[in-house]
């Protein structure tokens, strides 16, 4: 289903509306709504495609580098 990347997927709490576009639209289903609050990304799962931050409304999801 593709190949981990450089970068994995960050949501920040604070900004999210919770509204599940990312959710939707995350091809590895590593997103999930916590508490209906904001959305929570398992970086281990995510391979960085990156499509939910390009789809997040409230531009809250941003790319990471992962640490080595």
């Amino acid at each position: 289903m593709g190949e981990l990347s450089l970068e994995y997927a960050w949501a920040d709490p604070d900004e999210c509306v919770a509204c599940g576009a990312c959710l939707r639209e995350c091809p590895r289903h590593c997103i999930r709504i916590v508490d209906g609050k904001y959305a929570r990304i398992n970086e281990t799962f995510c391979f960085g495609c990156g499509k939910c931050a390009r789809i997040c409304p409230a531009e809250c999801v941003k790319m990471r580098w992962r640490e080595e």
